[in-house]
């Protein structure tokens, strides 16, 4: 049953693909693939992000007039789910550039079939160290990594001083990720430091056990880490309506959004997180990005749409500025290459992660601001 319904969720993702019509389009579209929760709000939200920047891209004539086809698939944020849509994009649609996953388990099951066919592959989001150190040299990341937010956060946490930290995070690789990122924060004492760690599975909906045994280890700091925004969204709630209130609540790098803060129903109030984007930073590029996601969507973007964006958007600077899709030289280029996105210049170092400056941020009277 369970197969069947993702067969036909995948249909209709697929028989949403779009391309704008250009008025003198020839020959057949460039297509490229895209693996995305979009079963999930953060994940339609990321389709739609991206759709922004293939019309943007066919506005400026494709490619010799040839336009943009974004093709889809559902990948659940399972590394299962992920593979098949990966494999489908080759075998059924013979795509050679792939954007997405999310997250970072779904964007490291990928990475084999990336390599073994050759594919342009962006796992933008995705934050596990792995997913760029594998020597393979069309892989991009555009998020920043565990490390670089931890640099980040560490002045914080290490000022904060938190007597006691009480950890909740995914029951995967990417939550043992940010657990040992948060003990390596206090190095002289790792152990006495975290007072309680508790991972849950991505299935999981009923979050009181768990909070309920963290405010009884008596930490100072709540520690949250997810890719899925309903659930960590929901574990702040939870943690509001029990009467948890540590003095310092913080959440994984990247991850904090207005859909945390809206699910969470006023418990994210002071939440800290590290970011490298928010919808009001200064520049034309984004107020133009910022501006069309509103119309479409109806709200501002977040982080996880820029992601999206950046990633459709550079890919169609590379392909019309090298006026080919041959994924060499398309790797090539955008190593070698600054592109102009909405949070300004970007590059990318010699293992495909972007280079960014991360900075903290925080919810104040219910809207995540830069501090």
């Amino acid at each position: 049953m369970l197969r069947r319904q993702f067969l036909a969720a995948s249909a209709i993702v697929l028989a949403s693909t779009t391309f704008a019509p250009l008025a003198h389009a020839q020959g057949e579209p460039v297509k490229i693939g895209m693996l995305a929760p979009v079963r999930t709000v953060l994940g339609n939200q990321a389709v739609e992000a991206a759709k922004i920047a293939i019309d943007m891209a066919n506005a400026k004539g494709g490619l010799n007039g040839r336009p943009f086809q974004l093709v889809v698939y559902d990948d659940g944020n399972s590394p299962v789910e992920g593979v098949s849509g990966m494999q489908r994009l080759v075998d059924q649609d013979n795509v050679k550039i792939v954007i997405g996953p999310y997250g970072s388990t779904v964007a490291l099951a990928g990475l084999p079939i990336a390599t073994a066919e050759e594919l342009l592959y962006l796992p933008v989001a995705a934050k596990h160290p792995d997913v760029t150190t594998s020597g393979y040299d069309k892989v991009f990341r555009f998020n920043s990594t565990v490390k670089m937010d931890g640099d980040v956060l560490v002045e914080y946490m290490q000022k904060a001083n938190p007597k006691g930290i009480a950890y909740i995070g995914e029951n995967n690789d990417t939550g043992r990720a940010y657990l040992a990122g948060l003990r390596a924060m206090f190095p002289k004492d790792p152990d006495n430091r975290v007072v309680f760690n508790q991972l849950y599975d991505t299935s999981s909906s009923d979050y009181s056990g768990l909070v309920t045994a963290a405010k009884a280890s008596g930490a100072e700091m709540l520690y949250l880490a997810g890719n899925n925004v309903e659930q960590y969204g929901n574990i702040m709630r939870v943690a509001k309506e029990l009467g948890y209130k540590p003095k310092y609540l913080v959440l994984a790098p990247g991850i904090l959004n207005a859909r945390a803060v809206e699910l969470a129903n006023g418990g994210a109030e002071g939440a800290i997180c590290t970011d490298i984007y928010v919808p009001s930073m200064p520049g034309a590029e984004n107020a133009a990005f910022v501006e069309a996601y509103k119309k479409k969507v109806g709200i501002a973007p977040e982080k996880l749409e820029l992601l999206w964006f950046e990633g459709a958007s550079v890919v169609t600077q590379a392909i019309q500025k090298a006026g080919t899709t041959d994924i060499a030289k398309l790797a090539a280029l955008i190593h070698q290459d600054t592109w102009t996105t909405p949070r300004g210049e970007l590059k990318f170092d010699k293992t495909g992660q972007a280079l960014s400056t991360p900075f903290i941020v925080e919810v104040k009277d219910g809207r995540i601001q830069r501090q």
